[in-house]
């Protein structure tokens, strides 16, 4: 399960989900990105522990919040200031589905809002299946 792992997101809002993930021995450890398609909101990411040997789990994982831009991590102040008016999560209740293919992904949040999404292993370390253009 170890790799970066990408799909998409609904339900509250919508936006892509990117998972990076890195086998460190008895769990996979690593962050899950959220890229809201409203680009009036900052991006969300969690730090996640996930156990090697369940196929389904529950997890609540602490949210914190990067500045669209240079994507610095955004203290609740600095989060007030940047985003005026936008109230956004500080933690997320999680349920996930794990095949060797696919993840699945649910969640709901302190604030209300919530989500369902999958992912899927990126393919990025195999040669590229694109035939190129002969001009």
């Amino acid at each position: 399960m170890n790799g970066q792992w990408i799909g998409s997101y609904s339900g509250t809002n919508t936006g892509v989900v990117v998972a990076d993930l890195d086998d460190v021995g008895n769990h996979y450890a690593g962050v899950v990105f959220a890229y809201d398609k409203n680009i009036g909101t900052p991006r969300t990411f969690a730090q996640v522990e996930i156990p090697k040997d369940k196929t389904t789990f529950s997890l609540q994982v602490g949210l914190e919040h990067l500045g669209r831009g240079p994507g610095l991590v955004l203290t609740p102040e600095k989060l007030g200031e940047k985003y005026p008016g936008v109230q956004m999560p500080i933690h997320a209740d999680t349920e996930w589905g794990v095949t060797q293919n696919q993840i699945s992904l649910k969640w709901s949040t302190n604030i209300g809002t919530n989500g369902d999404g999958w992912m899927v292993k990126s393919q990025g370390s195999y040669p590229s299946g694109l035939i190129p253009l002969l001009m």
